[in-house]
């Protein structure tokens, strides 16, 4: 089965590129998911928000609320 040998890179006549390939390849997945700016610009903004919690913290809150 050639799909399952090898990435693929299909090419339209026009010049589009599709790929086709193992859909549990992890380091393709991750290049995919860095590729999706609107992710990336969400990821920069949550990691520059101040608001931190401590495990201890967390904990106590979800033991006060059941």
């Amino acid at each position: 089965m050639l799909a399952g040998e090898d990435t693929i890179i299909l090419k339209t006549p026009e010049g589009r590129e599709f790929v086709l390939a193992e859909v549990d390849d992890f380091a393709r997945e991750v290049e995919l998911v860095a590729q999706n700016e609107e992710l990336m610009q969400f990821l920069e903004q949550r990691s520059k928000e101040a608001k931190r919690y401590t495990f201890s913290q967390v904990r106590a809150q979800l033991h006060n609320n059941p």
